[in-house]
């Protein structure tokens, strides 16, 4: 019995470690910059000051969307939502990560344009979450 508690101990040990892990410092910094230098996630999530230059002091805390598309589209969204926060969208870390690696919302639909049907590995879908949670949304 003895052996039994401590392996289930070490295995929530281990498990501990690994969400631990999961937002190290080294992790958000590559979700930071895969969102900041690869999605570029900041040109419409991020709301502009009057001389159109990114709000950093509201980063990823949703925006209008500003341009057209030069044909017509079936469906085009008018505003980025919001993507900061630890339950951004009012999504869980694992349906954030699911969304970036599938590029489909947790209620089964894909993105909308302009927001790319995204395919990020594991890893990356991973990291990316971490950093978005990591964004404190600036009050309203």
């Amino acid at each position: 019995m003895a052996r039994f508690s401590a392996a289930v101990v070490m295995a929530a040990v281990m498990i501990a470690g690994q969400a631990a892990a999961a937002d190290s410092p080294e992790q958000i910094a590559r979700g930071r910059y895969l969102v900041e230098n690869v999605g570029m996630c900041n040109d419409c999530h991020t709301p502009r000051g009057s001389r159109g230059e990114p709000d950093r002091t509201r980063s990823l805390a949703g925006a209008p969307i500003d341009f057209r598309p030069t044909v017509p589209v079936r469906v085009w969204v008018s505003s980025a939502p919001a993507i900061a926060g630890p339950k951004a969208l009012g999504w869980s870390r694992e349906q954030m990560v699911a969304f970036l690696s599938t590029g489909t919302t947790p209620d089964g639909r894909g993105s909308l344009p302009p927001m790319p049907m995204l395919r990020l590995n594991q890893d990356d879908a991973e990291a990316v979450a971490a950093y978005l949670a990591s964004v404190p949304l600036p009050p309203r």
